[in-house]
């Protein structure tokens, strides 16, 4: 089998380990189309970062160049030589029984991108090749004509189709898709988020507070409670503050509280925080911290904190934080947007959104239980289904059936 996938996030090292997985999970080859850059949603212009040893070993990549007005118009410069080469490669490699070819586009199927591509590998690919859209819109919503046409064109086109969760799922079959709908997660690196209980001892006995931010050094008892994400209102920030204001002196003063990420909320964090120091909290603001050093940032924690909102235009579609937290060994806990109480599954680790005092009763609850060893371990093993190299197996098995 032959798999073509072209991504946008591939720019971004931590979202590459899955694929070489799936290289090495399959009989064939793996050929990767990356942008040269990319403008993230938050409008923060991304490089194609390098590719490491083992990547370049598995895959080949093909970095090209794109035009991307928006999103959802993503036009790869050069798709057309690249579909043409591997498309003649097969067939002077072809013996009596040709490898299928699959191609695998993760990008929304109403999309001009997915039009723009679904036309050129029907015109360059080997015939027969199946290709597979990708799908995370997980609010219903009325498309204009031209996107309606789009999107029912590629779905009569498409036997089988991507879909992040099963509110992802539920969308496309009220849109009108009735074909194959394959979940295809997001997964935790597990070469990055793993627990590493020496990296975690350290962090519990040493001082990671900034003395502008408060003089005292963290206490071993105290338990670290985090937040990590965009600093903004729809991951419900202000709602975490709201509840750690509600907290006692005493439940404050066992608590070391930390946010790794930055936003337009972060003064406002920045403000509450510094009051609750007089009350007895410990605090750091990490600010933006890369995805190489969040392993760490989740080994030292014992409770993250994921209380996202759900608005109109948007609600948390997966949650990738959850199970990288849990890989690392930290206890959970998050509302009910999107596909987070799915993740959590168990009630008491979760609370109604929007809703300061059901998170603080949850939080309480598990501050009550405490950090333990037990309950790290069980975190790890929350998080196996979503590590790179399971969810890698598992699509290589849905692939397999495509092919036959």
């Amino acid at each position: 089998m032959n798999v073509v996938v072209i991504w946008q996030s591939l720019v971004v090292s931590a979202y590459r380990s899955f694929w070489v997985h799936l290289a090495n999970s399959i009989k064939g080859s793996v050929t990767a189309v990356v942008p040269h850059e990319f403008w993230e949603l938050g409008g923060q212009m991304v490089t194609c970062a390098p590719f490491s040893e083992q990547w370049e070993q598995r895959i080949e990549t093909h970095v090209l160049k794109v035009r991307a007005p928006h999103i959802q118009m993503v036009w790869f410069q050069g798709l057309a030589r690249v579909f043409r080469s591997l498309a003649r490669r097969r067939r002077q490699s072809a013996t009596t029984q040709p490898s299928p070819t699959v191609l695998v586009a993760l990008m929304e199927p109403y999309s001009l991108s997915a039009l723009f591509v679904f036309l050129l590998a029907r015109v360059f690919l080997p015939r027969g090749t199946q290709i597979l859209f990708y799908s995370l819109q997980n609010i219903y919503k009325e498309f204009s004509l031209p996107l309606r046409l789009i999107q029912n064109f590629i779905f009569a086109s498409s036997p089988s189709l991507l879909a992040l969760s099963q509110e992802v799922t539920d969308v496309l079959r009220k849109q009108g898709y009735k074909g194959r709908i394959i979940r295809f997660p997001l997964w935790a690196d597990s070469s990055l988020f793993y627990l590493n209980s020496a990296q975690s001892s350290v962090a519990h006995s040493s001082s990671e507070t900034s003395p502008s931010q408060h003089p005292a050094a963290a206490t071993p008892e105290r338990i670290r409670v985090g937040f990590c994400g965009a600093v903004t209102e729809s991951k419900g920030v202000p709602d975490l503050l709201a509840a750690l204001e509600m907290l006692s002196p005493e439940e404050l003063s066992r608590i070391h509280f930390e946010i790794a990420g930055g936003g337009p909320v972060l003064e406002e964090a920045r403000n509450c925080l510094t009051a609750l120091s007089s009350r007895g909290l410990e605090f750091t603001l990490h600010g933006p911290v890369p995805a190489t050093a969040l392993p760490q940032f989740f080994n030292a924690l014992d409770v993250l904190v994921v209380p996202s909102r759900t608005e109109s235009h948007w609600k948390e579609q997966f949650g990738r934080v959850i199970v990288e937290a849990w890989a690392c060994g930290a206890t959970v806990i998050g509302s009910h947007s999107g596909e987070i109480p799915v993740l959590l599954a168990k009630p008491e680790f979760i609370f109604e959104e929007r809703n300061p005092q059901a998170l603080l009763h949850v939080l309480r609850g598990v501050l009550a239980c405490g950090p333990s060893a037990q309950a790290r371990a069980q975190n790890v093993r929350n998080a196996q289904p979503y590590l790179d190299i399971n969810v890698a197996a598992q699509f290589a098995r849905e692939l397999s059936a495509l092919a036959r």
